[in-house]
């Protein structure tokens, strides 16, 4: 049972680092890397080496986008649950990426009737690591929540057509948002240092595929501290926002964390 005045922690598990932020401390590096983790089991070894160090209760997990996945169902009047949506997501997951979504554990944000649905997906192994960790460590896990959701809480959405780039070493995320509802999702992996570069050639891209009402007004960038770099789009504002502690010498990890 958690006290009543107990405060969660955040864990930052980003694509290079893993850091925590705990009550009104500043953010803590716990490791940082001089390249990206590999895979799965990178991120949880480093987790696995550092519980030590965690003196915790109550754990709030935020996860870099290296390790989500996002899509966009159309809205379906015939389904109704929570469940019956998860059903589709995962069907809708298995046709893009094939048999190796079959080991993720697939979510939905449901908001307002008649909506599209954004679904996420983590692998099935980080999640079910996480809760190994908590259990050994006799943590309570609040949430695991992906790095764009996070995002979204420390942003306001003036327009109703508006793109959202979020920026990590070697990930970018690009997210479209349009009359009022999330239309779809676009991801690259820039080599490092060109994240900027290939993030501009993607606006591009995509903006070349958009004719009319579809169009953004404006764009608003969201980029790692430590990336270096500039955006511009003819006709359309681009805003670059500086969320969380804007230090362009600490990871991504500890920017995460102070989020």
């Amino acid at each position: 049972m958690l006290l009543p005045w107990s405060k969660s922690t955040t864990i930052a598990l980003g694509a290079n680092g893993i850091a925590i932020k705990t009550h009104d401390a500043a953010p803590k590096s716990l490791v940082k890397l001089d390249s990206c983790y590999q895979n799965i089991n990178d991120l949880t070894a480093s987790l696995m080496d550092v519980v030590d160090q965690i003196d915790v209760t109550s754990v709030n997990f935020l996860i870099s986008n290296h390790f989500v996945r996002y899509i966009v169902l159309p809205w379906q009047a015939g389904v109704v649950s929570r469940k019956e949506w998860v059903a589709l997501a995962d069907h809708a997951f298995r046709e893009s990426y094939g048999h190796v979504a079959e080991q993720w554990e697939v979510r939905v944000s449901l908001t307002r009737y008649g909506e599209q649905v954004v679904a996420c997906a983590l692998d099935q192994a980080l999640i079910d690591s996480l809760h190994a960790v908590a259990v050994d460590n006799r943590w309570h896990i609040n949430i695991i929540e992906p790095l764009f959701m996070t995002v979204l809480q420390n942003i306001r959405l003036e327009n109703e057509s508006a793109w959202v780039l979020l920026g990590e070493p070697e990930r970018v995320l690009l997210a479209e948002y349009q009359d009022g509802e999330w239309r779809g999702f676009s991801m690259i992996n820039p080599p490092v240092g060109k994240e900027f570069e290939q993030s501009q050639q993607l606006l591009i891209r995509q903006l070349t595929q958009t004719q009319g009402s579809g169009r953004p007004k404006q764009i608003l960038a969201c980029m790692a501290p430590q990336l270096t770099g500039d955006l511009h789009i003819d006709g359309i504002r681009v805003q670059s926002l500086r969320i969380g502690d804007v230090n362009k010498t600490s990871n991504c990890a500890l920017w995460m964390a102070g989020l």
